[in-house]
């Protein structure tokens, strides 16, 4: 059924944002996506599957760096999904570079949304925003923890999520705008790809492609861009998400876990050695620059509790199995 109702989806040529926007449309919505310049504008409908209604989709120019742009993008949104957020393949050396475009431009679409009178924000932040608080790790980790930005394994990206959506629920306290956002922490996203893979698919890519000569110690909530995708259309809707954090994070899986299950499939070139801890350390790992910013977390195990998501939104993700060879059969497509 087609719906009168607009929403805008931020960061358009995203991962995620793909996957949220297929969803929308697939269910009747009129979907307006950012992107932060036009020349990036067919790249959002080349990313939707065939068949998909595009005539109910509209793509704006407006960048999260500048305030130009927003007030055009807001007119007459309903629901605002606030998925875009700077991720390089490398960490900067500044993470100003990061944390100012996240913090900021989290600011703008929520005083743009504001403006616009839009019934409901979700603004999507990460659950390695809850992973790091001060002194012991705690188990599981829940919504009511949050990182330290000084902790030494909250590199740039996570301290730009933090502080975002830090800067998000000050901005609603302050406005009187607390009930009209929400927030939906994703673990490591994994599934299907359209298009160009983001890094976040590339493990998986290498491990295929027998581009890693072996197996770092190394862990991460995987989680199914598919599932998040619908957990953001679920806490868009929903009237018991207002002024809620849900962790969206699927159970710890080492990549020797992602490894196994790849392993034995048609074509696959997948290693079976682990590299050993300390030789990683001292020579981070050379086939994948982004894999090095993560190896201060080697060994590092941790376990998020998903109760919220699955009690307050039905939230029920997929098995690791699922995800990880729905992304190796994309691959032959992609």
């Amino acid at each position: 059924m087609v719906t009168d109702e607009t929403l805008l989806v931020t960061g358009g040529t995203g991962y995620l944002a793909g996957w949220c926007i297929d969803l929308l449309l697939a269910r009747g919505y009129h979907v307006r996506a950012t992107v932060r310049d036009r020349s990036r504008r067919p790249v959002v409908a080349v990313q939707l599957p065939p068949g998909d209604p595009t005539a109910r989709l509209t793509v704006v120019e407006a960048d999260l760096g500048s305030d130009a742009g927003w007030a055009e993008a807001a007119a007459g949104w309903d629901f605002v999904l606030h998925v875009a957020s700077p991720f390089p393949a490398v960490s900067p050396r500044d993470p100003a570079a990061l944390v100012g475009p996240a913090r900021d431009g989290t600011l703008r679409v929520l005083a743009a949304a504001r403006a616009a009178g839009a019934w409901r924000i979700v603004v999507t932040s990460s659950s390695s925003a809850a992973a790091y608080p001060a002194g012991p790790r705690p188990d599981p980790i829940t919504e009511d923890h949050w990182t330290d930005p000084g902790h030494p394994l909250a590199r740039a990206y996570v301290r730009s999520k933090i502080l975002a959506e830090r800067a998000a629920w000050a901005y609603a306290h302050e406005h009187g705008m607390t009930d009209r956002l929400t927030v939906i922490a994703p673990g490591t996203l994994l599934g299907p790809v359209r298009g160009r893979p983001s890094y976040s698919l590339s493990v998986v890519e290498r491990l295929v492609a027998g581009r890693m000569p072996g197996l770092p110690r190394l862990g991460f909530p995987f989680t199914d861009v598919r599932d998040v995708a619908g957990l953001h259309v679920a806490a868009m809707l929903s009237p018991d998400a207002a002024g809620e954090r849900f962790l969206a994070a699927g159970p710890f899986h080492w990549i020797e876990d992602v490894a196994a299950i790849l392993r034995g499939q048609h074509g696959a070139r997948v290693p079976s050695r682990r590299l050993p801890g300390p030789l990683v350390r001292a020579a981070p790992p050379p086939f994948d620059r982004a894999l090095r910013q993560v190896v201060p977390g080697l060994g590092e195990e941790f376990r998020f509790a998903t109760g919220k998501a699955r009690d307050v939104l039905a939230w029920n993700p997929r098995p690791l199995a699922d995800t990880v060879l729905d992304r190796a059969r994309s691959l032959v497509t992609a």
